[in-house]
Parts: structure tokens; sequence; C-alpha cells
């Protein structure tokens, strides 16, 4: 900010300069007239004595004199061309000394420039950024301690405060919107993050927070690489690794990210082999993930039954789910959805795993199913609503699944 008001010091000074200079001239033409004048004529005596007298002792020439005389009575007829275009101050009067107005220039122009930035400008403008997001920061605060119940700014909130490393009220703040938006998985993520900041480890309640916001939404960034940080604190490497795997398949090959999660694999493998820990076959290169997992999935349409359409409610959860064909209790990969989004178009792939090592990629044939929820919950319960697709190619695509039975 000094910075700024030194270059506008230096801008008033230039403008001023412009008022100025013109002034002082103009006064000391009009005061110095008839002295000026006398002297010019001494000068020009003087001039054309010495010119004179090196003609004489033949330092010029005739021509050179010649020369040098026509430029000096030039000079003169100016001079006095100048000097009689001043008008003359009558006798017995005050001149205004342009001085004056000179000094009175010096203060109006930054007085009057100071005053229009401070009238149409935005002085606030002024502070440094971070000074500027602490106060909105600050005043987002403010406005939300009289507006409870605005959940988009309390993640906001929260965000920033993670951004100032301000770690506790970030926590508080997460609290605040997760009461709001108890099925945001993006925001139990943040939570989890912060909080884990403030304890210094991942154990305990951020590892729940993370596991809920995985249920939520398998593929959110956020969640699974707390996933597979949360692994390698409890020396879980292969499993640390599925996590980091599945993360990678969702990252831009040619972005910052999948080095960065890339380089987090490599550490994971060599934390492993320190600890002489022989890693699982799932956890291979994520290039080679990347690569089987654009094979590894199965897509295709679930439709609810014309006869069940009214014993389903638009806003009930619908699970589509791929089992492996020996009866594994662990999904293989899961899509939630509601009924009102019937019917679907769906690809379950890697990415909507459900836990380590339980991988589509890792299977040839699969058993396909969408089951309409009437409580919410993953676990089938009486009264639901189930479709099944038994004996499914990994890989096949147009797969057809009609929600058309009840759970008894």
């Amino acid at each position: 900010m000094t910075g700024f008001w030194i270059a506008c010091a230096l801008l008033a000074l230039i403008a001023a300069a412009f008022v100025v200079v013109p002034l002082l001239r103009a006064a000391r033409q009009s005061v110095m007239g008839p002295a000026r004048a006398e002297l010019n004529a001494a000068v020009y005596r003087d001039h054309l004595q010495e010119l004179d007298r090196e003609l004489a002792e033949d330092v010029l020439s005739a021509d050179q004199h010649a020369l040098a005389r026509r430029e000096l009575d030039r000079r003169v007829i100016a001079e006095t061309a100048l000097d009689a275009g001043a008008a003359p101050v009558p006798t017995g009067a005050r001149p205004v000394s342009g001085r004056w107005l000179a000094l009175g220039g010096v203060a109006l122009v930054p007085l009057l420039a100071l005053g229009i930035y401070l009238k149409i400008g935005n002085p606030g403008a002024l502070q440094p950024p971070e000074q500027q997001f602490v106060q909105m920061v600050d005043q987002l605060a403010a406005r939300l301690a009289s507006k409870q119940d605005d959940a988009d700014g309390w993640v906001m909130l929260g965000r920033a405060y993670q951004l100032m490393g301000r770690m506790q009220e970030a926590v508080s703040a997460f609290e605040k919107a997760s009461a709001l938006k108890p099925d945001n998985a993006d925001l139990i993520a943040s939570h989890a993050d912060a909080l884990a900041m403030v304890q210094g480890s991942l154990s305990g309640r951020p590892r729940a927070l993370v596991e809920r916001a995985l249920e939520l939404d398998p593929k959110n960034q956020t969640a699974l690489a707390l996933a597979a940080t949360t692994a390698m604190e409890t020396r879980q490497f292969s499993e640390a690794i599925v996590f980091w795997q599945r993360l990678a398949v969702l990252v831009d090959p040619a972005s910052p990210d999948r080095k960065m999660v890339e380089d987090a694999m490599t550490q994971t493998r060599q934390a492993a082999a320190a600890a002489g820990v022989k890693l699982d076959p799932a956890s291979a290169p994520a290039k080679d993930v990347r690569t089987n997992a654009e094979r590894a999935s199965v897509s295709g349409e679930v439709a609810l039954a014309p006869e069940l359409a009214a014993q389903a409610r638009p806003e009930e959860t619908v699970f589509v789910i791929a089992r492996a064909i020996d009866g594994a209790p662990v999904p293989l990969a899961v899509l939630r959805a509601r009924v009102k989004d019937l019917p679907l178009r769906f690809t379950l792939d890697d990415t909507l795993s459900m836990a380590p090592g339980a991988m589509l990629s890792l299977h040839k044939t699969v058993i396909i199913s969408a089951r309409v929820s009437r409580s919410g919950q993953a676990l089938p319960q009486p009264g639901d609503l189930v479709g099944t697709v038994k004996s499914v190619t990994v890989g096949a695509t147009g797969v057809s699944v009609t929600i058309s039975e009840i759970v008894r």
C-alpha cells in the first residue's frame, strides 16, 4: 500500500509541473521585462565586441565573422520580440505573482485528485489481498451468526478457514453444515480432513466420516485420498494401493494430480517393501488398472415393472449392484440412484468398488441386481423391490435389469 501512495505522489507532482512551470515562466517574464531587455542589450554588445576582436586577431575569417554576426542579430531580434509580447506592469500597481499561483497549483492538483479518488474510487481495494480475504471471511462469519440455516455459507466458511489454517474453526463450521446436509459426501470428506488435521490422525471419527462419504459417493476423490492415507496409517498397504488405484482411474492422466497419485502409490509400495509386506495382486500399477478398468465394466438399463410402479415412491433409494458369482458378501460395485431416475442407464466399474480387493476387474462373470430400498439401507429388507440378472460377463453392454419381485 505504501508503494501505491508513493506512485500517486509522483504522478501528482508530474501533473502539477504542467501547471506550475508555465506560471513561473510567465511570472518571471512579466516581472523582469524591462530589466531583461537591458540585460539582452549588454550581452549583445559584449558578443559583438568579442566577434570583432576575433576578426582582428585572425581567429575568425571575414565569412565566419559575418555568419556569426547574422546569428547574433537573429537571436537579439527574437528575444526583443518575446519581451515586447509581455504586458507591461502599470506604474504603482502590484502585479499578481505567478509564484503564488504556482504554489497554489502544487497544493490544488494533489488535493483535487485525492478528493475525486475518495469520492468515486475504492480505497478499500488498497488493502493487501490477505487482509481483504480475512475481512471477507470475518464478514461471512458475522452474517452466519444471525443466519444459522445457511448450509452453503457454512461450507464456504469452513473451506475458507481451512485455507487460513484455522482448522478448529473449520471443524466447527463443517459440523454446522453437516447438520444441515447430512448426506453430502463432499462436505463429509472435507469435515473428515479438517478434523484429522486438528487431532493429527485419521483414526476414530475422521475414519468413520471417510467411510460414510464413500458409502454415499464411491467416486469422491477427497474421500478416496483420505481412505488411502488411513490405510497407510494402519499399515494396510494393499488397501492403500487399491484406494490410490481407484482415485487414479478418476484423475486425468495429463494432470499434475495424476502424478501425485502415482507418487503416493510408489511411496506406499516402498513402505510395504521396507516393512516386509507382500502386496496383493490387486495392487498393480495404476496405469494397468486404468487400462483394465476401461474393459472391466458392465453397462445397461434398469427399469421398474409396471405392476410394481404404484408401490415405489419417487424419493426411495435404488441400488444397482454387481456381486461375485461365488456369493461373496462384499459387492464389487454399487451405484446409488432414486426411483424417480428410472428407467436408469448405468455403468458399473472399479470406481464404484466398496472395499479394497473387491473389484469388478478381478472377475470374469458377475451377478447384476437392482433393488428399491424402502428404508434406504444397503442391506435387503422385507418389502424391498428387486430384479436380478445372473451370469453377466464383465465387459457386457446393454444389460437389461427389470425390478419385478418383492423381497419376502
